[in-house]
This record gives structure tokens, C-alpha cells and sequence, in this order.
């Protein structure tokens, strides 16, 4: 990709032979990184809404070696020689606690004096999945304020009590956070339900796979590498990227958002679909980030191109990590059921469902599995009965 210099000298970094941790898990800690050091100030308008540069991440590998923690070092020590204040005063885990965040950032009381609130905060959480636990709990607020940071950057809490256990209301406005998380495959497939799966807090992170990419027995010996052109280049975006305002696309990178828009919004299949359905909006944000890493004044073909390679591996690791969960709990309920035979709708409405579910569910639930099912009507002597069996045969295909 025809790329700035400065970007070019950052993807050296992320693919260094020094290092077992895998470049995307690099990259994308790192754009995630680079984007809260930039702030709230730049920011791309999609029809009533401000699209900044405040990602969230969550790198998944299929066990406990996936480098998911070397690789964030690595970028904590980027990062740190490029702002060692925002570095130790910016960075935290917490979000196990929704109140805590609001907090940390609440608004000033009026009148109050000192130098600006920073609203920057990068929520590290190395644990994701004991995030994914509080969540489960009955009034967990961790759902609704990831939503909210994301969304507009207001977080609002009602559920601190004062010294008389009166309800304190805390406000944060245009606050800028964003999330880095690590999790293995098991304990995410285990851990996200089915709520917060289609609530719109799984399309809100970026997934990514991580894995060992190769074997250094005595390390890669990483230390010795001079890094400081890249750290100034890095120094210089960042000062340059938090004068800017609203950016917008060149001509050509219009014409070619215009091809790509119907593939980013397509629908897919199951929970891959769920934690996916927000593609459009990633690309924007991660073409703002790609910009901005170039000191650009626009945002170019390139830097739209180079944001849609790191969608369409985010969208594969999606893919990956959320295989055994690819159908609803619901569609998979009946794909269960069929194992033991062929089911009409009405056996499905009533034998797997205790007719809980209503028959237009039902109807969603079969155009979700269709290419694992076969339908057919049989006569019954009276009104034909839709009969559903499983595909045992695979479709035919033109060669």
C-alpha cells in the first residue's frame, strides 16, 4: 500500500522477526494506542454521527500461548517513549466496574479551577474474561457504558450513594476511551452470551487472532533494536493529529468507499453476523487512524484500503474465534433437535420450544440454517405440514 513513510517505519516495528507475537495483535494494540493518545479532536461525520478515533480491541488466541501479554508489552513500551506522562497516568483496567470509569471521568463541578480534564483513558484488560463475567451479573452497568463510549463519549451513573445513601449523579462528557482486551477462544465462546452478542456490545471490538508466529528459545533480543526514528515519527502524528477537526474522504477514496459500502453493511449468518454488523463504522475509524498516522489532511485511497485489510482479518478472526457458536442459541436448538430425526414446525414449535418462541422467531431461526436443512411439505389429509430435516448430502456444485 502506497503509504507514508512514517507508517511504513510503524509496520516494521509490528512485523519484526524479534519478537513470536503475532503483527495483527501488534497492529492493531497499536492503532488502538495511537488513537487514544490522539483524542476526541478528530473525528469523520456518518449522517448524525461523529465517528473519532477511540477503538476497542480484543486479541484472542486458542490457548494461553497466543502472545496475547508480550505482545501488548511491546506496544506499552512504544508508546510510553513516545508519552511516558500519558503512558503512567492514562492507562488502567477497571472495567469490570462501569461506575468506576464514570468516575474516574466525571465533569468538574462548575467553577472548579485547575488545568483541563483529560477524558483520555485506554481501559487494558489482560483478564477480558473476568470482564465478560461481571457482565452477567444482574444490574451491571459494564454493557451499557462500553456502548455509550463508543457511541458518543457521555457516560452518566446514578448509583453512588452519598454520606446520607442518596443517589449521587455523575455525568462525564466527551470523554475518549477506548479498550484493549485478551481472552482465549474457549473462554470467549463460553463467556459472551447470547445478549451481548446481538445488544450491540461484540460489534462495537474489533477481534483479532493471536498466535505464537514462530519459536525464540533465548527471546529475540528486541532491546537492541533502535526504535527512535520511529518514536519521533510517532511524536510528530500525534501533535499533528490533535489540531485537526473534521476529516474527510479525497475523491477517490469516495468512489472506492462507494464499491466496498454493500459488502461492509452485508448481513452474515449466526453470531459471526452479530459481533460483525458494525463494519462500515470500523472502517471509518480505522481509515480516520491510518490518516492521521500520516499527517494527512484527508483521508486517501491508501489509508481506506489499508483499514479495510485490518476489517476483513478482524472479520476472519470473528469468523474463528465464534465458530462453535456460529448460530443463534435458538437456531442451534433446533439443529439439535433434528439430529434425532425430522421435525415439523409445529413439533418444533412444540417439542423444542414449549411454544415459547412465536412463529415468526421460528420462521427467523430456519432462513438462519436453510443451508443446513432440507424443508419439504407432506400431506397429512388434511393442510400440508411443513416437514425439516437436516442436509445430510452436501449441495450440488458445478465444478
Amino acid at each position: 500500500l502506497p503509504l507514508r513513510r512514517q507508517t511504513l517505519l510503524l509496520l516494521r516495528f509490528v512485523n519484526w522477526p524479534c519478537t513470536e507475537t503475532h503483527p495483527a495483535a501488534l497492529l492493531l494494540q497499536l492503532l488502538i494506542g495511537f488513537g487514544n493518545m490522539v483524542g476526541r479532536n478528530p473525528y469523520v461525520v456518518t449522517e448524525r454521527d461523529h465517528q473519532h478515533v477511540n477503538l476497542f480491541g480484543v486479541v484472542v488466541g486458542e490457548s494461553s500461548r497466543g502472545r496475547k501479554g508480550a505482545s501488548w508489552g511491546h506496544i506499552r513500551f512504544l508508546l510510553q517513549l513516545c508519552d511516558a506522562g500519558w503512558e503512567s497516568s492514562r492507562i488502567m483496567g477497571g472495567l469490570a466496574s462501569g461506575e468506576g470509569v464514570t468516575t474516574e471521568l466525571k465533569d468538574r463541578a462548575e467553577g472548579d479551577g485547575g488545568p483541563p480534564q483529560d477524558k483520555r483513558l485506554l481501559l487494558m484488560e489482560s483478564e477480558f474474561g473476568s470482564v465478560l463475567r461481571v457482565m452477567q451479573r444482574d444490574g451491571s452497568t459494564v454493557s451499557a457504558i462500553v456502548r455509550n463510549a463508543w457511541d458518543t463519549g457521555t457516560l452518566r451513573n446514578l448509583a453512588n450513594k452519598n454520606r446520607d445513601n442518596k443517589g449521587v449523579a455523575l455525568r462525564a462528557s466527551d470523554c475518549h476511551i477506548s479498550i484493549i482486551g485478551h481472552i482465549t477462544r474457549a473462554e470467549l465462546s463460553k463467556l459472551l452470551d447470547e445478549n451481548d452478542s446481538a445488544n450491540g456490545f461484540a460489534n462495537r471490538f474489533l477481534w483479532v487472532h493471536s498466535s505464537r508466529t514462530k519459536l525464540l528459545p533465548d527471546g529475540g533480543d528486541i532491546q537492541s533494536v533502535d526504535f527512535s526514528t520511529e518514536i519521533k515519527m510517532l511524536q510528530l502524528a500525534i501533535r499533528m493529529a490533535q489540531g485537526k477537526g473534521e476529516m474527510q474522504r479525497t475523491p477517490e477514496a469516495r468512489e472506492y468507499w462507494h464499491d466496498i459500502y454493500p459488502e461492509l453493511t452485508k448481513d452474515h449468518p449466526g453470531r459471526w453476523g452479530q459481533v460483525t454488523s458494525r463494519g462500515e463504522a470500523q472502517v471509518v475509524r480505522l481509515a480516520l487512524v491510518y490518516s492521521l498516522l500520516d499527517g494527512g489532511e484527508h483521508i486517501a485511497l491508501s489509508h481506506l484500503k489499508a483499514a479495510e485489510a485490518v476489517w476483513k482479518y478482524c472479520s476472519e478472526s470473528a469468523r474463528w474465534a465464534f465458530m462453535e457458536s456460529r448460530f443463534s442459541k435458538n437456531a442451534q436448538s433446533i439443529l439439535n433437535a433434528l439430529d434425532q430425526g425430522p421435525l415439523s414446525l409445529a413439533q418444533i414449535s412444540r417439542d423444542v420450544f414449549n411454544k415459547n418462541v412465536n412463529r415468526n422467531q421460528i420462521s427467523d431461526c430456519i432462513r438462519e440454517i436453510e443451508n443446513e436443512i432440507i424443508i419439504e411439505k407432506q400431506t397429512t389429509g388434511g393442510r400440508d405440514a411443513t416437514v425439516i430435516s437436516l442436509r445430510t448430502q452436501p449441495e450440488d456444485v458445478n465444478p
